[in-house]
């Protein structure tokens, strides 16, 4: 009997002993998935916030793609504007070219005074260092292929750029004219100088042609007059005019030829220093236009530092946007 409640009583021993590591077990158990649980949580909690992570991230990359493709729309109209600046530059050098087409033409027309040969020399010098100049001008305003990063810069050195071209363009534009009407002028008084010394010549050919007849006439009367009788003589010439009358009316019309020989050689010396001074104005315009021109390379000088600081900072933005960019795809 002793040894049957024994092994009951073992037994109940065994169970409870049991039962309490079954207890500690399920305790492990539900301590383990208590912390699976939090973890779990944890995680969604992570997810959550990379998804809204992602999203923001998602926002910035469509944000950047939309700047992007800003940039690239502002780039390709910077690239259209640069090709019609060329397309002007090309038409300021075809112009260039006419206008000195058309100042080597006048400087070629030659006169024998050395005084005009020696004014002709000093001008094609100065045409040929504004050639210089103008050429080294043209070069300088080339437009490179980079583009400055920000909006604003790039308007403003637009603008500038335009602010040259339009001066350079109105410099030209008073060059041309001032040679046209320097040209017009100078054919239109080489026109009236041919002409009246054609003018002149006539007259002088009259004159010679007069004084030739006025001298055969007088050498055939007083001819006559050596013999002929006194009686004879004085019966023709009392009736008609006098021989007297008649010398004194050939010297009248010698007097007037004279007269008009002198008006007209003042009136072509009066023209010659009036090309004299219109050569010596255009001159001292030339010399202007030099310096303008040496102020507009300085200009420009300045304008291609700005450019290059412009496209320094474009490189550097471009930089920064490629490794943001790197950075947003490798995070994603």
């Amino acid at each position: 009997m002793l040894s049957f409640e024994t092994l009951i009583q073992q037994k109940l021993d065994y169970a409870q002993r049991q039962n309490v590591n079954d207890k500690q077990k399920i305790d492990d158990f539900q301590r383990i998935v208590d912390e699976s649980l939090q973890r779990t949580n944890s995680l969604l909690t992570n997810v959550q916030t990379y998804e809204l992570t992602c999203e923001q991230l998602r926002e910035q990359n469509q944000t950047i793609q939309h700047e992007y493709d800003q940039l690239l729309s502002t780039v390709s109209n910077l690239k259209t504007e640069i090709d019609k600046l060329q397309n002007e530059k090309q038409q300021m050098s075809q112009l260039q070219e006419q206008v000195l087409n058309r100042i080597k033409q006048d400087i070629e027309i030659k006169t024998n005074n050395q005084e005009e040969n020696l004014l002709n020399t000093r001008l094609q010098q100065s045409v040929e260092e504004l050639n210089s100049i103008m050429k080294d001008c043209i070069k300088q305003t080339e437009l490179t292929n980079g583009t400055p990063a920000h909006i604003a810069n790039l308007t403003k050195l637009e603008i500038l750029y335009r602010q040259l071209q339009q001066r350079h363009q109105y410099d030209l534009e008073q060059h041309f004219a001032i040679t046209e009407s320097l040209r017009i002028k100078a054919k239109d008084a080489q026109n009236d100088v041919q002409k009246l010394e054609r003018q002149c010549e006539e007259m002088r050919s009259k004159f010679h042609e007069e004084q030739i007849k006025s001298a055969a006439k007088i050498a055939e009367l007083e001819s006559k007059l050596r013999n002929a009788d006194t009686t004879t003589v004085l019966t023709r010439l009392l009736p008609s005019a006098t021989l007297e009358n008649r010398l004194k009316e050939e010297e009248e019309r010698t007097q007037q030829l004279r007269n008009w020989t002198n008006k007209l050689t003042e009136k072509i010396e009066n023209i010659q220093k009036q090309m004299v001074t219109e050569k010596k104005e255009y001159e001292e315009k030339m010399e202007e236009m030099r310096k303008a021109f040496r102020d507009s390379r300085n200009e420009c000088d300045a304008f291609e530092k700005r450019l290059e600081a412009a496209h320094e900072e474009q490189q550097k933005s471009l930089n920064e946007f490629k490794e943001k960019v790197n950075k947003v795809e490798e995070f994603i």
